[in-house]
């Protein structure tokens, strides 16, 4: 089932996405003074914990509404809205990059 995590949420879209041996990958923000903040944080215990593996966005660039996608190739693609819903960031990574931090 659901269960709290205990991370800190500014009223702030997150996204999640499992991955194999029960870690779960996900974007969110964790800091409620610091609502430009976007983390990419992962879980080794499905959803037990979690631990931020980079940062993403601190620049004061209003990143928002995060979303995390397999691609057909196998990688992942983080997708969010930059500056005001004005733009869209991109990134594409492969487990073995998360796997590394």
């Amino acid at each position: 089932g659901v269960e709290r995590t205990g991370i800190p949420n500014p009223s702030a879209p997150v996204a999640a996405l499992a991955l194999s041996g029960g870690r779960i990958l996900m974007a969110m923000n964790d800091d409620a003074a610091a609502a430009d903040r976007l983390n990419l944080a992962v879980s080794e215990d499905e959803g037990t914990s979690w631990r931020v593996i980079r940062t993403l966005e601190d620049d004061g660039g209003d990143a928002r509404y995060p979303m995390l996608r397999w691609l057909e190739s196998g990688d992942i693609a983080l997708a969010y809205s930059h500056g005001s819903k004005g733009g869209i960031r991109v990134h594409v990574f492969n487990t073995a990059w998360v796997a590394s931090r």
